[in-house]
């Protein structure tokens, strides 16, 4: 009689094995991967960051401070000395962020059409008393930036 030799491996070892695999590979995946959405509101609290920032540099120097949206991206412009509107350079705060990748809109039309940079929202050194809703949008994917009468920017998602 022909004894079995015990020189591999069966197939149902086999296929456990590589089922192990399998789902280790996709819980890798599924915890590394992200979608647009989150990308969103990552990017917006980022700018929430941002706009607060703003906010609290016209209050320290005194200037006129405003935010111009730009197709995919922003600009922050400062009032000069002749009350014309003048870009602020980008520091390495990334104050500036023309190539974002997101929309920016208000409620509020822009009659001044879209080639001048007009501000849509002015940060300046006094007390703010109103607050301003923004809308960020890259896709179909939509957020809200809110600010209170204090400064404080927060970030509603659109499909809440």
């Amino acid at each position: 009689m022909k004894t079995r030799s015990n020189c591999g491996f069966t197939l149902l070892e086999i296929m456990v094995t590589i089922m192990i695999i399998g789902i280790f590979a996709g819980m890798t995946v599924a915890n590394y991967s992200t979608d647009g959405r989150s990308e969103l509101i990552a990017d917006a609290k980022r700018f929430a960051m941002i706009l607060e920032h703003a906010q609290e540099e016209a209050e320290l120097t005194g200037q006129i401070i405003g935010l111009a949206a730009l197709n995919g991206g922003y600009r922050f412009l400062r009032m000069n000395e002749n009350s014309e509107w003048e870009a602020l350079p980008v520091n390495r705060e990334g104050f500036n962020g023309e190539g974002e990748g997101f929309t920016i809109e208000t409620d509020e039309p822009n009659e001044h059409g879209a080639a001048l940079e007009i501000p849509i929202l002015v940060f300046t050194s006094g007390w703010r008393t109103e607050g301003f809703r923004i809308s960020i949008a890259r896709g179909d994917d939509r957020v809200y930036l809110v600010s209170d009468i204090f400064g404080r920017v927060t970030v509603e998602d659109a499909e809440s």
